[in-house]
């Protein structure tokens, strides 16, 4: 689980629900991150008995560690449907942003305006039909993260099989957005 010492993510969540005994006044969800280190075809049907059905795939951040491969991601989704769950996608090509990010530190363009240059809008929206294709298979509702750009917004609004189960949040005003 991203961003915990390194432990199982259903582990995490004992820990949480263990820790909440008797103190919360409310109803509270859990949303399980997944990274390159969990089995989430293992850990998904261990989370929904534990009442989890939210499930968060990273495809970039390799050197931190928060990347799963293609492998991991049809695993998860098909263990996610399978729950009756939803995963999450933040979709953008963490690979190919990383060559562009070396490339730039070479020419010492590290002024903010290359955050946005070394990601461009392909790099979101090749990864999000990537994402859209493995989970229509699956039968796995998906939920798009931090949609900003055409490229991701068309095949979400036009999913290529009529297919209901892929969502996004509103994409926000972006000055580095191109719609």
């Amino acid at each position: 689980a991203w961003g915990f010492p390194k432990t199982t993510p259903t582990e995490v969540v004992d820990d949480y629900i263990a820790s909440w005994d008797g103190v919360p006044a409310t109803d509270f969800a859990l949303h399980v991150a997944f990274d390159s280190t969990d089995d989430p075809a293992a850990e998904v049907p261990r989370l929904v008995e534990r009442g989890v059905t939210s499930f968060k795939f990273f495809t970039a951040y390799r050197k931190r560690g928060m990347m799963v491969d293609d492998r991991h991601l049809m695993a998860g989704l098909e263990a996610v449907a399978r729950g009756g769950g939803i995963a999450a996608v933040h979709a953008e090509n963490g690979d190919a942003i990383d060559v562009l990010i070396k490339e730039a530190q070479a020419k010492k363009q590290t002024a903010p305006k290359y955050h946005a240059l070394t990601r461009p809008v392909e790099t979101e929206g090749e990864v999000t039909n990537r994402a859209i294709q493995p989970a229509h298979v699956a039968a796995a509702a998906l939920y798009v993260v931090h949609v900003c750009c055409e490229p991701s917004i068309d095949p979400i609004a036009h999913p290529p099989h009529d297919d209901r189960n892929t969502h996004r949040p509103p994409p926000p005003p972006s000055p580095f957005s191109h719609t």
